[in-house]
């Protein structure tokens, strides 16, 4: 019984020192709020809410708008590179037409948020079943308060 009983005893405090070690390494993970971009000549409208786990790591979830109207839904990370937050967003979108996949490349400036954005899209047509890729570039992103 005394070697049951000491055996129980090891085995909390081993667990104790464990979860103790754990916690002590665990970041918080910040909700930075929701951040917003024009393009196109405000025709488009970029929402993203931002994620801070650490370490100049940031997650991003958001929406894409075209004049209005929700296009893609978008998801994807960041990083703070010098003076400049590197961002990939990969995003989709359907109607009856197609279905649509892609992944941006962008670059914003970390004193003015503004930035620049390009991408690649694929797309499935229904009609013709043909998949076809298309490159959309130079897209300048005008930070804004978030409407």
């Amino acid at each position: 019984m005394k070697t049951f009983r000491f055996a129980v005893i090891c085995l909390l405090l081993v667990t104790g020192i464990i979860i103790g070690i754990v916690i002590s390494n665990v970041e918080a993970v910040e909700y930075l709020g929701e951040f917003c971009w024009e393009a196109k000549g405000g025709e488009a409208l970029l929402k993203l809410g931002v994620l801070d786990i650490g370490d100049g790591h940031f997650l991003l979830s958001g929406k894409l708008f075209d004049k209005g109207h929700l296009k893609e839904v978008v998801h994807g990370n960041a990083e703070i590179e010098g003076s400049n937050v590197i961002a990939t967003l990969n995003s989709s979108d359907k109607d009856d037409k197609e279905i649509v996949t892609g992944t941006r490349h962008m670059i914003v400036d970390l004193s003015t948020f503004n930035g620049t954005a390009e991408g690649i899209f694929h797309g499935y047509e229904y009609s013709n079943q043909l998949i076809e890729t298309e490159y959309k570039g130079g897209d300048v992103l005008t930070f804004i308060s978030c409407p």
